[in-house]
Parts: C-alpha cells; sequence; structure tokens
C-alpha cells in the first residue's frame, strides 16, 4: 500500500478468475482517489492493452475479447489523482492463478 498525505492505494499481486466467487476481479482499492483522471490498463507480455478502465469503481476479470486470459503475469498501469488534484502513476504486475 502506498499512502501519500490523504490518499491510499493498495493494489493485489494476483488473483483467481476462475469461477469460485472468491477473488475474481483485479482491481486498484484505495481512499482519497478522484475519478476525474483515472486510468487503470492492463497489458498482456506484448505490450498490448487488453483491458482499460476510466472508472475507480471498474475491475478487470481477467478476460480479453471474451475468453478467459491464460495464467500468466499481466502488467498493469494505474493513473490517478487525489482529491486535492495531485497526480500519481503506478505501474506493476499482476499474476493470474486458476
Amino acid at each position: 500500500m502506498k499512502i501519500n498525505g490523504e490518499t491510499g492505494v493498495f493494489v493485489p499481486n494476483a488473483f483467481t478468475p476462475d469461477g469460485d466467487n472468491l477473488n475474481e476481479f483485479f482491481a486498484p482499492q484505495g481512499f482519497g482517489v478522484s475519478p476525474e483522471g483515472y486510468a487503470f490498463l492492463i497489458f498482456d507480455r506484448w505490450g498490448e492493452v487488453i483491458f482499460e478502465s476510466y472508472s475507480p469503481f471498474d475491475g478487470w476479470n481477467g478476460t480479453y475479447k471474451g475468453k478467459v486470459v491464460q495464467n500468466g503475469t499481466y502488467i498493469w498501469k494505474l493513473n490517478y489523482k487525489d482529491t486535492n488534484g495531485k497526480k500519481f502513476q503506478n505501474i506493476g504486475k499482476v499474476n493470474i492463478i486458476k
């Protein structure tokens, strides 16, 4: 978790979109994040964007073009502003385990 003044964001490093209704979606969790300027992107190993959201309320279900992606490591990038308008960018990895 990164805490910057009144803003805190946690991004998990794994999730399991396997249909058991546990840990089915991957999304940052936080407080003090403004919906303005929010962008959350997931990339495959070739750098292709396979998921994008511009709402802090949306998460990725592990699919691309209607099909569940393979187990593996995917890169994510999160751009957001805190409630004071300060910009942040975080980049990391997430593992899909089914």
